[in-house]
């Protein structure tokens, strides 16, 4: 026979949980893997994504002048793309910018310190090299590492 303490003791609990899932901590983890997943699928691999939940595809080729041009800097960064690739890592500024800009218990939003990596970012993004969008194997990867977190919160309880 359930008790009326019973299931206080179980709301508490259920409370507890919704807590600890919905909690700004953990949208911070969740905000940072996403943008550890964008860089190292930009830096790491060349490519980009065109809308909400499509598939990599490498991003678009620079100009050849550009690319004999980046060829000849000195202040490029040590991942910086070759030829007429593209990674978006001339200087690694406008990836490394990338940040948590508004950040509550229930949602993320990642955007730049500063406008001149914003500028940046739009003018990548006008030439054809989008990039900020994620692509369904990435969500699911966020999907997976949120499902293990609440999994351990449940268990905790």
């Amino acid at each position: 026979m359930t008790t009326a303490n019973d299931i206080k003791k179980v709301n508490k609990n259920l409370k507890k949980v919704l807590f600890d899932i919905t909690n700004k901590k953990q949208m911070k983890k969740l905000g940072n893997l996403t943008i550890g997943l964008v860089h190292d699928r930009v830096r790491n691999k060349g490519k980009g994504i065109a809308r909400p939940e499509g598939n990599r595809r490498t991003l678009k080729k620079v100009t050849e002048k550009y690319a004999l041009w980046r060829a000849k800097q000195d202040n490029k960064h040590s991942q910086a793309a070759t030829g007429r690739k593209s990674n978006l890592t001339f200087t690694g500024d406008m990836l490394d910018d990338m940040q948590l800009v508004e950040l509550d218990k229930n949602h993320f939003k990642i955007g730049y310190g500063n406008d001149e990596n914003q500028d940046k970012s739009d003018h990548q993004h006008a030439q054809g090299r989008q990039f900020l969008y994620l692509g369904k194997s990435e969500l699911k990867l966020l999907k997976d590492a949120y499902d293990k977190t609440v999994g351990k919160i449940v268990k905790k309880s």
